[in-house]
């Protein structure tokens, strides 16, 4: 089985105007807007889903809030697609919808899905150039990871359901923090992190790639001018080397900009760090 990337993340969201508008300033493209909510597109052909938190079609929440109820992660073909059914219809439930996607829990009962991944290019791409000038919310190239916080308790055995069972590689293991996990099938440092420092479950954050550090100042000043607020101010972390910028998310937990990526393979060995933190570029 070969995981290549995150190729959907859907939200349940207590006011619904709020959320959109959030996701429309962060510079994604809307497809389709209605009643029921709403649909983004990035470049990568990636999605984001804004739904009612109260829609009865969406997965259970794990938590009192506005919140990402699932995440899809793409898979490299069919017989991936396969191979994770079987896999995880071992000791829990696998459904299928009706465009062959197929869902399930991990073991914290966060709902996540695979289906085979679809990286065309979107009506997106031909917008970001336009987009991408002062005056404009910045498009982000992609969704590169998201991050659960989960209970110190939870921390290593989640962590060994996405390896054991899922095939994900243990970049980074900081033992106070949690560890970073890429796809089988990814060249990111990390396409999941499972976070345990502060002992709760909650999703954390969703994180969305720019093309350089300046990028990355000016998709800023445009939140802050649009009214968004700050959650985390502009850093490097130590770990991946990202240099980012973290924006309190109404749709659920925060969201990230980032650039700098690291390169990584099956030749990167484990790094085991006792803790890790960021270094600030504003101070």
């Amino acid at each position: 089985m070969k995981i290549t990337r995150i190729e959907s993340i859907l939200y349940g969201v207590e006011d619904l105007e709020i959320g959109i508008r959030f996701y429309e300033d962060w510079g994604l493209d809307c497809l389709d807007r209605g009643a029921h909510g709403a649909d983004f597109m990035l470049p990568s052909g990636q999605m984001v889903f804004i739904r009612r938190a109260g829609d009865p079609a969406l997965p259970p929440a794990v938590e009192r809030s506005s919140s990402a109820r699932e995440v899809t992660w793409g898979v490299e073909d069919a017989k991936s697609l396969q191979a994770i059914s079987m896999e995880l219809a071992r000791d829990r439930t696998v459904t299928q919808d009706a465009e062959g996607g197929i869902h399930s829990n991990d073991p914290n009962h966060c709902a996540i899905a695979f289906r085979v991944a679809k990286p065309e290019s979107s009506p997106a791409v031909a917008r970001a150039a336009q987009l991408n000038q002062a005056g404009s919310p910045v498009t982000p190239r992609r969704i590169a990871h998201v991050v659960y916080t989960v209970t110190k308790a939870q921390g290593r055995p989640t962590s060994d359901f996405y390896v054991e069972r899922l095939q994900f590689r243990i970049s980074d293991r900081v033992l106070d923090n949690g560890d970073f996990l890429r796809a089988s099938g990814s060249l990111d440092h990390h396409n999941l992190f499972i976070q345990h420092r502060v002992d709760k479950l909650t999703f954390n954050h969703a994180a969305f790639e720019l093309d350089d550090f300046d990028q990355v100042k000016r998709a800023g000043k445009y939140m802050l001018d649009r009214g968004w607020k700050t959650s985390i101010e502009p850093g490097t972390h130590y770990v991946s080397s990202q240099q980012y910028w973290y924006f309190k998310n109404p749709c659920g937990g925060d969201a990230e900009y980032f650039a700098s990526d690291v390169v990584v393979d099956d030749t990167w060995k484990t790094r085991v760090w006792e803790t890790a933190s960021r270094v600030s570029l504003t101070s």
